[in-house]
């Protein structure tokens, strides 16, 4: 446990996510977590149906799941193995200031389930981050008389779930702005602007990329947090010396930003 809780204070804020994966009840886990002060999530799978698809065969057994969602080591975090794929896998962590459940890369970019023939287009125009001209395609077998009650279905399900993203998209950029990150919440509403085409939403994004735009307040932030990307873009990429120079740049031409804060611990 002491490992772990070190391991979740030092790295945290730099891409690890723990998850602790039990069989016991709640009575038994709740008051273990209370006592070794575990702040990150704790799951309860009492027919182990976790544990038998990942074949854990003593206990405790730690998995590290890379960024690509494959197993990259198993056995017991003790191990000086774990340590080091561990700490090697860190800078292949793509990650903005905070978590929100969003894909950071590919943010306006749907996996929806599978369809009637006549939506699957639209479905694929999700999958694609073509999210305005699904919203039309659903919308137009939603005012169509003789669409089949299936079809109706399936196109109210594609029309509320890209809705709801918009949502999260929008409470996102809001999550952004609060965590000082204003840079991010440029690009993420470009993203959404560029998304959502021609409709409502793309307005809506526009507008408030002009707020942050002619916010005087945050017109050094956002040319540091360029720098500050860039450097993040060569970290994730192994290239740390040119990152290295990129967050020396953000200390030195904006020293008074956030980013050059969250550039002076990368380089500490």
């Amino acid at each position: 446990m002491p490992t772990l809780i070190s391991l979740n204070e030092q790295y945290k804020e730099k891409g690890l996510v723990l998850i602790f994966v039990g069989y016991e009840s709640k009575a038994k886990l709740e008051p273990f977590a209370k006592q070794y002060k575990v702040t990150w999530p704790v799951a309860i799978d009492p027919t182990k149906t976790t544990h038998k698809a990942y074949g854990v065969r003593a206990y405790p057994t730690t998995f590290l799941i890379a960024p690509n969602g494959k197993i990259a080591w198993q056995g017991h975090h003790i191990d000086k193995k774990f340590q080091e794929i561990f700490k090697a896998l860190l800078p292949k962590v793509k990650k903005d200031s905070g978590s929100s459940g969003i894909d950071v890369e590919s943010p306006t970019k749907m996996k929806l389930r599978e369809v009637t023939k006549d939506l699957q287009f639209a479905a694929k125009q999700a999958e694609k981050g073509k999210l305005s001209s699904a919203l039309r395609m659903a919308d137009k077998v939603l005012d169509q008389e003789n669409a089949t009650e299936e079809d109706k279905k399936d196109a109210k399900y594609i029309k509320e779930e890209i809705e709801k993203r918009a949502t999260e998209l929008f409470k996102e950029v809001d999550r952004l702005l609060k965590e000082k990150a204003p840079y991010e919440a440029k690009e993420l509403l470009t993203d959404i602007r560029r998304a959502f085409s021609g409709s409502d939403y793309a307005k809506k994004a526009q507008d408030r990329i002009d707020s942050i735009n002619n916010d005087e307040k945050l017109a050094e932030e956002l040319k540091a947090g360029e720098l500050y990307t860039k450097a993040l873009k060569y970290e994730s990429d192994g290239k740390k010396e040119d990152a290295k120079k990129y967050f020396e740049q953000v200390v030195e031409k904006h020293p008074d930003t956030e980013y050059a804060k969250r550039a002076k611990a990368k380089l500490e």
